[in-house]
């Protein structure tokens, strides 16, 4: 049976405009215009899940987190490969 949230009235959330990369381990994100999210692992997959409050409004003004993770290598392009 497939389970329809809209229709049944539960307001679906977005993750973040930007998610944070595979190797970040903390289970709450804030982004970059101060929203709470939390992670969530569903059948092994990460989710992000936006934080309310008691009155269900999205949790903001927060300080976003700050990520600094190393700088990658740059892909090889197709050009580069020739």
């Amino acid at each position: 049976m497939a389970l329809c949230l809209a229709c049944a009235g539960v307001p679906a959330f977005a993750g973040p405009p930007e998610v944070p990369p595979p190797e970040y381990q903390p289970m709450q994100f804030v982004d970059d215009e101060g929203c709470l999210f939390v992670r969530a692992d569903v059948s092994g997959w990460t989710v992000w899940v936006q934080h309310l409050d008691a009155a269900r409004q999205p949790v903001c003004d927060r300080v976003p987190t700050s990520l600094n993770l190393p700088d990658r290598a740059p892909e090889a392009s197709a050009v580069d490969a020739i």
